[in-house]
């Protein structure tokens, strides 16, 4: 397992192959569906590449997102060195294939306007991919003649819930992106 820490530039560049990816294979969404938070930046960042797709956002809310922005954890996280922070990252990775469990306790909100036929499904990272098989489910429910397709930066362990039809990586890759709690960037 590595830690891989990316600038802005570099997150641009990454989107970009990502887009690439898509576009080799064919598929012409219609939306792009960014789940909030990462997942939106990367969103933003493909539909660049699909001008006549309308780029949207999800929230998946649950009880752990509120630790992470505490704004001691911030505090802390800024003054550790980066081999400590990479070094507290891969257990935190290594302990997320055991947390599989349907995302019972999670609230989604999806536009409930959306007439598209072709989706693609937008995330920074898959760990479990319980948060992206909730937002494929719904979506599936809810719009049934679509076409549902997911893109991620990173595949962060080995056998998630669900894969991603389009990655970067799937060697067990974590990034620090711009946005992170423990970005230095």
């Amino acid at each position: 397992m590595r830690v891989i820490t990316v600038n802005s530039t570099d997150f641009q560049a990454l989107c970009q192959k990502l887009a690439e990816r898509i576009f080799s294979d064919g598929y012409r969404p219609d939306c792009i569906i960014g789940i909030r938070n990462g997942g939106a930046y990367v969103a933003r960042e493909v539909a660049k590449s699909f001008s006549d797709a309308v780029c949207t956002e999800v929230t998946v809310s649950r009880p752990t997102h509120k630790q992470k922005n505490n704004k001691w954890v911030k505090s802390i996280f800024r003054i550790l060195p980066v081999w400590l922070l990479n070094a507290m990252r891969m257990p935190e990775s290594g302990l997320a294939q055991f947390r599989k469990r349907a995302r019972r306790d999670a609230e989604i909100n999806i536009p409930c306007t959306l007439s598209a036929k072709h989706i693609l499904v937008v995330d920074d990272a898959i760990d479990t991919g319980a948060t992206m098989l909730l937002v494929i489910n719904t979506l599936r429910e809810r719009l049934p003649e679509c076409e549902i397709r997911s893109a991620v930066v990173t595949i962060t362990t080995p056998s998630p819930s669900v894969t991603s039809n389009y990655y970067i990586f799937n060697n067990r890759t974590l990034i620090r992106f711009p946005w992170a709690i423990d970005s230095k960037i």
